[in-house]
């Protein structure tokens, strides 16, 4: 059996319902003091990128924080049955910080061509990205070398492996601001 790369790009649609997106999406811009811009303006190497983030873990209940990653190890576990990964990846419990991002319609946000797991984040193993809007017109997640995008749709959510093979880029939204969290499981 021959394995294509493609098949390790995950796509789970209604993994978060509307109301729970758009509460997120409420709090996030209910708090523009906790906002952090990133990319060109801030990171060496991201001369193509920009958006702003809030690492939401940080100020989301604790009972919210437990829903994504009871969220993503569920997810994981039908990861693994659909790619047939045997034996199944660790459960270490370690995850990175739960972060949201928008990216700006108007002001040309995205994230250039990368990879997601190197230098000082090569212990992640796993991304899980969770769209909380739809964009009607670009923002999809784009697999460069593999010939696969993925729209953003709200509640869906992504899953992938980190790694140089999964080269990806966030397309700048042309209709609409994109708003996305996403963590990693670590080793």
């Amino acid at each position: 059996m021959r394995t294509e790369l493609q098949q390790y790009v995950r796509v789970y649609p209604n993994a978060l319902d509307r109301e729970f997106c758009e509460n997120m999406i409420a709090a996030f811009e209910g708090h523009p003091e906790r906002l952090q811009t990133n990319g060109k303006s801030e990171s060496s190497g991201l001369a193509q990128s920009s958006w702003v983030e809030l690492d939401v873990g940080k100020h989301l209940p604790q009972p919210v924080a437990k829903h994504f990653i009871d969220n993503a190890l569920r997810h994981k576990r039908l990861y693994e049955r659909e790619c047939q990964i045997e034996p199944p990846l660790p459960e270490t419990g370690r995850y990175a910080q739960l972060i949201m991002k928008r990216y700006a319609a108007a002001g040309g946000d995205g994230f250039q061509p990368h990879y997601d797991s190197l230098g000082p984040v090569s212990n992640r193993f796993l991304v899980f990205l969770w769209y909380l809007n739809d964009v009607e017109r670009g923002g999809e997640t784009d697999f460069m070398d593999l010939g696969v995008k993925v729209p953003p749709r709200q509640g869906t959510m992504v899953i992938f492996p980190p790694y140089w093979m999964y080269r990806h880029r966030g397309c700048v939204p042309e209709s609409g601001d994109k708003y996305i969290l996403s963590t990693y499981a670590l080793w």
